[in-house]
């Protein structure tokens, strides 16, 4: 009896039924119709009473502290039997909040890439604003929803946005899972001059999505991205590079000078008649070398590639895309012109008459890091004199000449960095495995290290062999 006693005592200031008073079970099973049932089957165990020479007071102390003896010291190991007494929620009630949270979600798209730092409740309202503007612009929307005063239910802002940077995306609850797939179908529209990214909420239930409304005449307008689909953006940003000292620093003057050189071009003026403000704004890089210009449209972003180079009242710059978009050249829509608009011819490199071509952008920006060679202590050395000292270089070789020819060029660019280094684009890997076997060259009185890229990684085959050395 005293070691029963000790197993059942436990801290607890609940007033406890003594043993003499009734069943040990009496007044702690939950009462319900099920339980009661469920509760005659068992029969509850009872205990010995409590010994006659203990004090009153020492037996109520007792009675207060023993568990009933029916009662089980750990729940996980109480039989099923009086764990299904417990009253449960009626069937289907947690389901049905399941149910309809997963309904909310595919009517939910997660409107991202917003400028941090922003008002939410501003934000809320441009992508509102911006969304309506969109869909009232659609055809099948109001054949389909003809009396539907607007698309969007709720713009809600995440618990983020209560700190002061707020955040960079925002919750959009459309009416019907065809509206929300229309909006994932608008990704790239501007809020207040930004592409925004528009992709579906995490924790979407499976299920069949409708299809989205026909979005073709907002993306020939230019308004959304030439390659839609969710998460895309506009490719309407392109790297200026070579600026002249008088527009260092100096965005408006630079938006207007290659506002006004678009504008005079005639395909331009043919396509767009209407275009007043083709650049939206320009921000600089480090000590205001190059920058980075936002235009109206993809479709003038990708004309001022195709030119690679512009010659503006200050000087000429060069043009390409930004090496943070590795897949513009691919999403963005073909150019209004195909052929270079300058008319000055490139200077021809001294000693043996090679002619330097101009940089080729999308050459540049495909090429592979085992085509790149590392050139060091090019300090005080122009581009065009890299070019001869390479091209002589490999047309020095035997083995150039008799697998390439005499007329092959095995430079394609040359990227100069900033501390006395630059990048020279190689024609294959072979010519790149080459130079790394040579590990110098001579231009002038200066010695030039030649070495691999930090980011190289060498394949599983290992770098390509470089050519006969004599």
């Amino acid at each position: 009896d005293t070691d029963s006693q000790c197993d059942c005592l436990v801290n607890s200031d609940v007033e406890m039924p003594s043993v003499a008073e009734g069943p040990a079970t009496s007044g702690f099973c939950i009462a319900s119709p099920a339980s009661v049932a469920v509760s005659e089957l068992s029969t509850p165990s009872t205990s010995t009473s409590a010994p006659a020479a203990r004090s009153p007071g020492l037996g109520r102390i007792a009675a207060r502290r023993r568990r009933p003896a029916s009662c089980s010291k750990s729940p996980r190991s109480a039989p099923p039997s009086k764990r299904r007494s417990v009253a449960l929620p009626a069937a289907g009630g947690s389901n049905s909040g399941k149910e309809r949270i997963g309904e909310r979600k595919l009517r939910e798209v997660h409107v991202g890439n917003l400028p941090l730092g922003s008002n939410p409740g501003v934000m809320r309202d441009g992508v509102r604003d911006s969304l309506e503007a969109l869909f009232t612009q659609l055809p099948e929307y109001h054949k389909h929803y003809p009396h539907l005063s607007s698309p969007i239910v709720a713009v809600r802002s995440p618990p983020l946005a209560k700190h002061e940077r707020g955040a960079s995306f925002l919750f959009v609850e459309l009416r019907d899972a065809r509206l929300a797939s229309t909006a994932l179908a608008m990704s790239g529209f501007r809020v207040h001059g930004r592409s925004v990214r528009v992709n579906p909420p995490t924790l979407v239930p499976d299920g069949e999505v409708p299809a989205a409304l026909d979005v073709s005449p907002l993306r020939r307008a230019g308004v959304l991205p030439f390659a839609g689909g969710p998460g895309a953006q506009l490719t309407d940003q392109v790297w200026v590079g070579n600026i002249p000292a008088t527009l260092r620093a100096n965005p408006t003057g630079l938006a207007a000078q290659l506002g006004d050189a678009l504008l005079a071009l005639p395909e331009v003026k043919t396509a767009l008649p209407g275009l007043e403000s083709p650049v939206l704004g320009a921000k600089f890089g480090e000590e205001g070398c190059f920058a980075f210009v936002d235009l109206s449209h993809e479709v003038l972003a990708s004309t001022l590639v195709a030119l690679r180079e512009l010659d503006l009242p200050s000087g000429r710059v060069r043009i390409g895309w930004p090496a943070a978009r590795r897949n513009a050249a691919d999403r963005a829509p073909p150019g209004l012109v195909t052929r270079r608009a300058t008319s000055s011819p490139t200077p021809p490199s001294p000693d043996i008459g090679v002619t330097v071509p101009p940089m080729d952008e999308d050459r540049v920006q495909g090429k592979a890091v085992s085509e790149q060679v590392f050139l060091g202590g090019v300090n005080g050395i122009d581009t065009a004199k890299l070019w001869t000292a390479l091209a002589r270089l490999f047309q020095s070789l035997p083995a150039f000449r008799e697998r390439y020819g005499a007329a092959a060029e095995p430079v394609t660019a040359i990227r100069a960095g900033d501390g006395g280094f630059a990048f020279a684009h190689l024609a294959d890997a072979t010519l790149a495995s080459t130079l790394v076997a040579l590990e110098a060259m001579w231009v002038g009185t200066r010695r030039v290290c030649l070495l691999r890229p930090e980011r190289y990684r060498a394949g599983v085959e290992g770098p390509a062999p470089p050519l006969e050395i004599p």
